[in-house]
C-alpha cells in the first residue's frame, strides 16, 4: 500500500484500471460485463476511453457502457454520449441520457424535448435524466408534457418529481393544479416538489387537501 501511495496508484489501482480495460476489450460477452461493472468504480483515463470505444460498438453492452460512463465520466465524454442518444435504439437512448444527466451537460434538455412527447420513446428514463440535470431548461418541456392529454398516469408522478428539481417557480401553478386528495405517488411527488420550490399561492390548496 506504501509503495502503491508513492507511486500515484500504479500497483493497485493502475494494475486494476489496466485488467478492467482488458475485459472491456474481450469478445467474450460475460467478461466484458464484468470489466464494464468495474469500471463504475474506477475514474480511471483509459478507462473512460474505452467505455467510450465501447459506445461505438453496437451491441447489446452499450447501455451498460453508457451507465457506467454516467458514473465515472466527466464532460469531455459527453459527446460519444449524445451520439448514441442521436443515433442508438430505444435502450441506448434511456441509458445516455441518464448519463448526461448525471454529468450535467447542457444539451441534455434541447435533445430530449423534442422526443417527450412520443409514446415510441423511454419517457420515463428522459424525466429521470432532465432531474438529474436540475436545469430550468428542462421546465418547460416538463410542463408541456403535464398539459398533454395523452400522457400516461405513471408519467405524471415522474413529471412533478423533476419540476422540483429544476427550483423553478414557473412550475408552481402547474403543481397546484395536480394536486389532489388522494394518496397515491403523483400526490406525493406534487407534494415533494411543492415544499422544494417553496410555492406560496400552494399553501391553501394543501391544507384543504390535508383536511
Amino acid at each position: 500500500v506504501v509503495y502503491d501511495r508513492l507511486s500515484g496508484g500504479f500497483f493497485i489501482d493502475g494494475q486494476r484500471a489496466s485488467h478492467v480495460v482488458t475485459q472491456l476489450r474481450s469478445h467474450d460477452e460475460h467478461l466484458r460485463r464484468r470489466g464494464i461493472l468495474a469500471a463504475a468504480e474506477l475514474r480511471d483515463r483509459r478507462v473512460r476511453r474505452t467505455l467510450r470505444e465501447l459506445l461505438e460498438t453496437p451491441g447489446r453492452h452499450r447501455p451498460l457502457a453508457a451507465w457506467a460512463l454516467g458514473k465515472i465520466g466527466h464532460s469531455d465524454d459527453a459527446s460519444a454520449l449524445i451520439t448514441l442518444f442521436r443515433d442508438g435504439e430505444a435502450e441506448d437512448r434511456a441509458a445516455a441520457a441518464v448519463a448526461l444527466g448525471r454529468l450535467h451537460h447542457e444539451l441534455l434538455a434541447a435533445e430530449v424535448s423534442a422526443r417527450l412527447l412520443n409514446d415510441d420513446e423511454p419517457v420515463e428514463s428522459y424525466l429521470y435524466a432532465l432531474g438529474l440535470l436540475g436545469d430550468r431548461h428542462g421546465t418547460l418541456p416538463v410542463v408541456n408534457l403535464i398539459l398533454d392529454e395523452g400522457t400516461a398516469p405513471d408519467h405524471l408522478a415522474i413529471a412533478a418529481w423533476a419540476l422540483g428539481q429544476f427550483e423553478d417557480p414557473r412550475a408552481c401553478d402547474v403543481l397546484v393544479r395536480l394536486l389532489s386528495e388522494e394518496a397515491n405517488p403523483l400526490t406525493c411527488a406534487t407534494v415533494g416538489s411543492l415544499s422544494r420550490l417553496s410555492c406560496e399561492n400552494a399553501t391553501t390548496r394543501l391544507i384543504e387537501a390535508f383536511e
